[in-house]
């Protein structure tokens, strides 16, 4: 029995002793993580973010904010950015949100919080961005230029030929196809005067910008200059020659002045290049009509129908009324 009772005694021991090292080495291991610097773990956290490990980068992120507050806003930023990285927009946004917390004069916190609210379809947020970006830096004028583009999509043109101007008024050389952008707005207002010598300074700013000559060959058709509008047209075209939009409203403007030959030459060459170019089909058919070759205007006016074309029931009525005439006198 005593030697039994010392061999419990002495296992009992041994295991107290092993169960004390595990202890030992459990805290040893707790204090060598506490003994990590905010630094090494924000550098944890970099690493995790990279490898698109969010969660451990949030941690290791938290910790490294909890030892130096310092480091918060470059923490948020950074997590925010892997987020980002897999499409995970939400918790982008709310990382980028309190990085701007802590430094909210960084633009490119403000460039991807614009484009993370644009991925979720948050275009008020996006053009609050820009607008802080502009009274960052006051002197760019990239933020009024990309908010301008961001309201012409929207179709919110007055508000984007605003943006355009101030852009334009900061910067009014250094910004790519700026004026072009303007003329184009201002088209879409029906302000034509305007657009047009928005399309001038395009153009003299890169003379082999044929879709400037292009528009303004359609402004000056509208405004029923046709000689101008013609003109327009070829200066496209001697710069674009397979530009087979500009060979269609070129037939269109010589079938204004009863040019029909032109016409047809012109509406042909727009199809050589693109076969299923509705207003080359349809202008072939004005022709036909007007030279009195009714077979040939419907047959060019159904395939017109045909590319998507709206042709109205009206004009095709009258076609099956002059078919039916033919008819009649046969």
């Amino acid at each position: 029995m005593k030697g039994f009772t010392f061999t419990v005694v002495f296992i009992m021991l041994i295991t107290c002793f092993a169960c004390r090292n595990v202890c030992c080495t459990e805290n040893k291991t707790d204090a060598q993580q506490t003994d990590k610097t905010a630094p090494e773990f924000f550098k944890d956290g970099m690493s995790y973010a990279q490898k698109g490990m969010t969660e451990k980068a949030k941690d290791a992120f938290d910790k490294a904010i909890k030892l130096d507050p310092e480091l918060s806003g470059k923490a948020h930023y950074m997590l925010g950015m892997a987020y980002m990285q897999k499409n995970m927009l939400k918790n982008a946004i709310a990382e980028y949100e309190k990085a701007a917390q802590f430094n909210p004069e960084i633009i490119p916190l403000h460039i991807n919080l614009a484009n993370a609210y644009l991925a979720i379809g948050r275009f008020d947020k996006v053009i609050t961005e820009y607008e802080t970006m502009a009274e960052i830096d006051p002197k760019a004028a990239w933020p009024h230029y990309n908010l301008a583009n961001l309201y012409a999509q929207k179709k919110m043109y007055r508000d984007a030929i605003r943006e355009y101007e101030q852009a334009v008024s900061i910067n009014p050389s250094g910004l790519k196809d700026v004026y072009f952008q303007l003329g184009l707005a201002c088209q879409k207002m029906k302000m034509f005067d305007k657009a047009v010598a928005e399309y001038e300074k395009a153009i003299s700013k890169n003379p082999k910008h044929y879709k400037a000559h292009y528009n303004t060959g359609i402004i000056y058709y509208t405004l029923k200059k046709v000689d101008k509008a013609i003109s327009s047209y070829k200066k496209a075209l001697k710069i674009k020659p397979d530009y087979a939009e500009a060979f269609a409203n070129l037939g269109l403007a010589y079938h204004a002045k009863e040019e029909y030959i032109l016409a047809a030459n012109a509406f042909n060459d727009a199809l050589a290049i693109k076969p299923d170019l509705g207003t080359a089909l349809f202008g072939l058919s004005l022709v036909s009509r007007d030279q009195g070759e009714y077979k040939k205007a419907m047959e060019h006016a159904q395939k017109a129908k045909e590319t998507g074309l709206r042709v109205s029931d009206k004009f095709i009525k009258k076609l099956e009324d002059k078919l039916k005439e033919e008819e009649t006198v046969k």
